[in-house]
């Protein structure tokens, strides 16, 4: 069974590296971040799951939503912040079908055999200081800029048991999850007869997909 019971719970373990611990303010270098994430205790071990990745630390982009925070903060004067520009979207689902893949979410599925996943956040140089009153020349070289995982942007939509490109794979996988609706109040959960009918998987409770940062802030030194 795919879908989650009530009970069902994971953790997953976050590391945050870098391509480099440097970054050159006189160079166009994109600045190379890596969210990686394995399960290190699940209710059902051996078993890989798939999560709504979208809004999350987990979906490659957002800084404007904050999945690193309000911006680099500064090691040597935390009052200097390179701002990320952040914004609260609301957000709105006009799709009437209750389908994730109809919605366009994206799915994306982390191992059962502990490798994990990786995923990348190229910052261009120009995207990094877009929003920011704290401009490249008013950076001392040397200075250490620290970034961090947002922990409220750890938060999943959707989860459930499987992998989307393995027993998953074009099943119906229904917005309701277990503990609440998250992705939509309006969608009310399906009658097991059309659970049965039309093959629904239902999401796990979001409050039980734990993530522990194992990492905490990084460092980035501002070099000539």
């Amino acid at each position: 069974m795919n879908s989650p019971s009530a009970g069902d719970g994971v953790t997953i373990a976050l590391i945050l590296t870098t391509s480099s611990s440097t970054l050159s303010l006189s160079s166009s270098h994109s600045l190379e971040v890596f969210v990686c994430a394995r399960i290190i205790h699940s209710t059902c071990p051996g078993r890989s799951v798939t999560i709504a990745a979208d809004r999350s630390v987990f979906a490659g982009e957002g800084l404007e939503i904050g999945v690193f925070g309000l911006g680099a903060v500064s090691r040597q004067d935390p009052s200097r912040v390179i701002d990320f520009g952040i914004i609260r979207p609301r957000y709105r689902d006009d799709f009437e079908g209750p389908s994730l893949s109809e919605r366009g979410y994206r799915l994306l599925t982390i191992p059962a055999d502990g490798t994990g996943i990786v995923v990348p956040y190229e910052i261009s140089f120009d995207r990094l200081f877009k929003h920011s009153t704290l401009r490249p020349e008013d950076i001392t070289p040397g200075e250490e800029f620290e970034i961090k995982v947002n922990h409220g942007r750890c938060e999943v939509l959707w989860w459930c048991w499987g992998d989307v490109e393995g027993e998953i794979k074009g099943k119906n996988l229904h917005t309701w999850s277990q503990g609440g609706n998250y992705l939509c109040s309006l969608d009310d959960r399906p009658s097991e007869k059309e659970i049965r009918e039309k093959g629904y998987i239902l999401g796990g409770d979001v409050d039980k997909f734990k993530v522990e940062d194992q990492t905490g802030p990084i460092a980035i030194r501002m070099i000539p």
